[in-house]
């Protein structure tokens, strides 16, 4: 794979290096040989980081020339061990395909180093690539013209299938642009999953398609979507424009709905962002950004509180919320029950209400609905405690209906609460659209936010019976409804209700089932008790 002229390699302090021999020599006295001091010096910037790689950005020795960026990779478990052994790590490989990928004259990061250290408990490998001068990520690339930089995709897309490459992981997030006359320049970067097939089959061809325009939002809108798999088929003569578009959205789709069951629950294992420990008897899920100690404080604020009826926000047979001031700020305590034999084989098995709600609620912010984010969960068996994010400022949206529009209005009052029922609408419909359906959405579950320019957010809590990745279906839209209609306040009236129907539903098969719609959502409420809210004094 490496021509002697082009690369040579030495060993130091345990670290076989594999060099370009184009800056060799700089590289070797100034990072290469005292790397440790290196990545640690002020030079050096965490750009990213997780817990199997670590990306740093060495500031360049004068100002006008470009920096280098060292990938740390840290191997522990056995097989992938083995693996490096025989060059298949991942770090090896992205080497190896970035020189590939530079053969065949591809845009990627100057390859400058690969080195691999192999320890008693661990294998460390590094790779070191230069800085493409000027060039930022797609996302940043705002100023250009939109209709250029989705031909230079389709361009991009079509050579690499001709030239039989399949990346997997072809994706916005993994292209920087630069800007090289009127045209954009596209430069590929995380090559790791790249493999170049003698046939690149046609399921490979639609899979990295697929991949690509699943990371489009928020670049790209789906008018924009549409565009670019038209100007891929004027690059491809044997992507049939409708029947091949439609299959790509479709597998899209599917990949969408994959990611977010994967990222779901990964608040389940030791991950990036999260961490699992068993303490004291208890098992320990936390976010990163929290660690056991503070975890435990909030359960000793929330055991103190909970003598205090001020702070106690809720109290019932299976759950108790009490509202805690931590070092981290205030949080939500939420006491859940072991209530009955049932209970008690779910929660010594593991797979108590509260994990159940610990998942919904981290699901919900991987799908990007606003929510009161879930920051622990501490399991035992006979009960469970649920951490999450206090919202405290924010009003339940009967509260804040009655306070804004329990008095007679004027035009402007009047303007402002129909824009407050259109905009509460879209995001009962956003919601739905997001396969996501909350089984109890009532009013007191749903907290609002004004923000800037006149708008509102919506929160939606207690998420125990949330559910994910299905359809809609018209009786629980019937359903959901039927719970907003019966806990909504006295002052939003028919006409504000119908509003409401009709800003749901526009463009939705529900408007030509308006009668039938309706009647259902009128009969579900009877069957339930309304909650009648008086004017606030």
């Amino acid at each position: 794979m490496f021509k002697e002229t082009k690369f040579y390699t030495f060993v130091d302090n345990g670290t076989r290096w594999t060099v370009s021999k184009g800056c060799g020599q700089l590289l070797e006295d100034r990072v290469l040989r005292r790397l440790g001091e290196s990545l640690s010096s002020e030079r050096c910037k965490v750009v990213k980081e997780n817990l199997y790689r670590t990306v740093y950005r060495h500031r360049p020795f004068r100002g006008n020339s470009p920096g280098i960026y060292v990938k740390r990779y840290v191997i522990k478990d056995w097989a992938n061990k083995v693996l490096a052994r025989f060059n298949s790590s991942q770090a090896h490989r992205e080497w190896r395909t970035m020189l590939e990928m530079e053969k065949r004259g591809f845009s990627v990061p100057e390859p400058l180093a690969f080195g691999q250290r192999w320890q008693e408990t661990q294998v460390e490998n590094y790779l070191i690539t230069l800085e493409v001068m000027s060039a930022v990520p797609f996302s940043q690339a705002t100023d250009m013209e939109k209709e250029r930089l989705l031909k230079a995709l389709a361009f991009l897309a079509a050579r690499l299938q001709r030239n039989n490459i399949y990346y997997k992981d072809f994706q916005l997030g993994n292209l920087l642009v630069q800007r090289k006359g009127p045209e954009p320049r596209l430069i590929l970067v995380d090559l790791h999953s790249a493999r170049w097939p003698i046939i690149l089959s046609r399921e490979q061809r639609f899979y990295m398609l697929a991949k690509l325009i699943d990371s489009f939002e928020p670049t790209f809108s789906l008018e924009d979507r549409d565009i670019f798999l038209k100007l891929y088929a004027q690059e491809d003569p044997f992507f049939k424009e409708e029947v091949s578009a439609r299959t790509v959205k479709s597998l899209a789709s599917q990949i969408r709905q994959t990611h977010l069951k994967s990222r779901t629950v990964r608040c389940l294992v030791d991950s990036t962002s999260f961490a699992v420990e068993e303490e004291r008897g208890w098992r320990l899920y936390f976010r990163r950004e929290y660690t056991k100690e503070e975890v435990f404080e909030a359960l000793k604020a929330e055991e103190r509180a909970s003598g205090v009826g001020g702070a106690v926000l809720k109290s019932a047979q299976k759950s108790d919320i009490t509202l805690v001031e931590t070092s981290k700020g205030k949080v939500c305590v939420k006491r859940y029950k072991n209530f009955g034999a049932l209970d008690y084989v779910k929660g010594w098995l593991g797979h108590s209400r509260a994990k159940r709600a610990w998942v919904i609620g981290n699901g919900l912010v991987v799908r990007g609905i606003p929510t009161s984010a879930p920051m622990a969960l501490v399991e035992g068996s006979r009960e469970s405690f649920l951490i999450t994010k206090a919202l405290a400022d924010y009003p339940r949206i009967d509260y804040y209906i009655l306070e804004r529009f329990k008095n007679p209005l004027d035009r402007e009052g009047f303007l402002i609460k129909k824009k407050f029922i259109n905009s509460f609408a879209q995001a009962i419909r956003s919601l739905h659209e997001k396969k996501t359906y909350h089984g109890d959405l009532k009013a007191c579950n749903i907290l609002v936010k004004e923000v800037s320019h006149g708008g509102w957010e919506y929160y939606y809590i207690d998420y125990d019976r949330v559910i994910f990745d299905k359809e809609v279906s018209f009786r629980r839209c019937v359903k959901n409804m039927a719970q907003l209609h019966t806990s909504i306040p006295w002052c939003i009236t028919w006409a504000d209700r119908m509003r409401f129907f009709k800003s749901y539903a526009q463009g939705t098969g529900l408007m030509s089932q308006e009668k039938e719609f309706l009647r259902d959502v009128l009969r579900e409420s009877a069957k339930r008790i309304p909650v009648v809210m008086e004017p606030l004094e």
